[in-house]
């Protein structure tokens, strides 16, 4: 993804200092979901940060001393 790109889809980015900005975008990758796959899972090692640029996530968290899940958003 090109800087040009990134200002177009994600939109915080509008927001940083061109330096600083081009700088994120230069490590930038776009991946893409299928419909139900998960992106992580609770607990997972954290590898990165996600922007997203269309579509929308489900959020759950597993509440375990009740044996539910969560739903945050």
């Amino acid at each position: 993804m090109n800087a040009a790109d990134a200002n177009g889809k994600v939109v915080v980015l509008n927001e940083m200092p061109a330096e600083s900005r081009n700088t994120l975008v230069a490590h930038l990758v776009e991946r893409s979901f299928c419909s139900g796959q998960a992106l992580m899972l609770q607990g997972d090692a954290s590898d990165g940060c996600y922007f997203l640029t269309k579509g929308w996530v489900r959020v759950e968290l597993a509440a375990q001393d009740q044996g539910k899940r969560l739903l945050l958003g």
